[in-house]
């Protein structure tokens, strides 16, 4: 059953509400995916207020995390796997343990919709983009909120550390992305050239790019040291809302409004391969830690497991 979205107004930033009122309701379907570590299990929200824990060889769903009182926007594996955060419309962070499926901690001080959450690649905190506009930093032990960024001029989208754990990237519908330096959590940079929000952000492997994702339908990847903008990347004919590197750095996942995953290659940005099999929007995507995977997440209700040699879809979750 569609369902509004609480509080959220149906107009854009120019006051209309042209191309916004399909995206600003919540249908059930699967925007948020996320392989542990060890690659054995692959997390997503349900289209409600739960979490599932999926078993990557077998497809089962193997934990349901019932404890937000409102839907699942986003969830993100600790490096050691240990935990799981996720966030909620219901403003809350939580932090889950993965092995009993208990929820350990929760996170308040947010204002609005929280959409984003991301563990440090030490695992030591944790970073979150809010409909509040901010950006904030918690201390994981201790749940405490030891930073706010006013990072935005509108909703924070997306948000990334740099595997170096030197930076973190934000994205907004500000059509911005800023980059901050971990240890003074000062803005280094501003990157302006999507002419859309900015509803993706992920770091290459070796931090020296950032890949984002638009509503401008394109991709594009920037220098994480000077902000230019290094390569434009176009080929999908609606938003594009999520992109992930491969582990090796060689190739960037894609999943888009369009109802397809997509699969570039980093250094000429060419398209390698077309993922179709969704019969809605692909809102998330996650490669597996050895590379072999490409998991996606989609208004269509399903999650699926595509070959990212083949292109072939390997096994869909039901159940959402």
């Amino acid at each position: 059953m569609w369902r509004w979205r609480k509080r959220m107004s149906m107009r854009g930033h120019d006051g209309t509400t042209a191309g916004f009122a399909s995206h600003e309701l919540f249908s059930g379907g699967v925007c948020t995916v996320d392989f542990s570590p060890d690659g054995r299990f692959v997390a997503s929200d349900s289209g409600s207020n739960e979490l599932k824990v999926w078993e990557t060889d077998t497809g089962d769903c193997v934990r349901t995390l019932t404890r937000h009182s409102e839907y699942v926007l986003a969830v993100h594996f600790s490096p050691d796997g240990t935990f799981i955060a996720s966030s909620s419309c219901d403003k809350t962070l939580k932090i889950w343990c993965t092995e009993t499926g208990h929820c350990v901690r929760t996170l308040s001080g947010h204002s609005d919709v929280v959409r984003a959450v991301k563990f440090s690649p030490d695992g030591s905190c944790l970073a979150s983009g809010s409909d509040d506009k901010s950006v904030k930093v918690w201390d994981v032990q201790t749940g405490c909120c030891v930073r706010t960024l006013a990072a935005h001029a509108h909703y924070v989208r997306a948000i990334g550390f740099s595997p170096d754990g030197r930076f973190l990237a934000s994205g907004g519908s500000d059509n911005t992305v800023k980059v901050w330096h971990e240890k003074t959590w000062q803005c280094a940079l501003t990157m302006a050239a999507h002419s859309a929000s900015v509803l993706a952000v992920q770091f290459s492997p070796d931090s020296r790019l950032i890949a984002s994702g638009s509503r401008d339908k394109t991709l594009k990847l920037w220098d994480t040291k000077t902000g230019q903008c290094e390569r434009t990347i176009v080929g999908h004919s609606r938003w594009v809302q999520a992109v992930d590197f491969s582990p090796d750095g060689r190739f960037i996942a894609s999943g888009s409004d369009d109802k397809t995953v997509k699969l570039w290659d980093a250094a000429s940005g060419h398209c390698v391969r077309t993922m179709k099999g969704h019969s809605y929007w692909v809102a998330a995507v996650s490669f597996s830690p050895d590379g072999r995977l490409i998991a996606s997440g989609s208004w269509d209700h399903t999650l699926k497991l595509w070959g990212a040699e083949t292109g072939e879809c390997e096994r869909t979750m039901l159940g959402h």
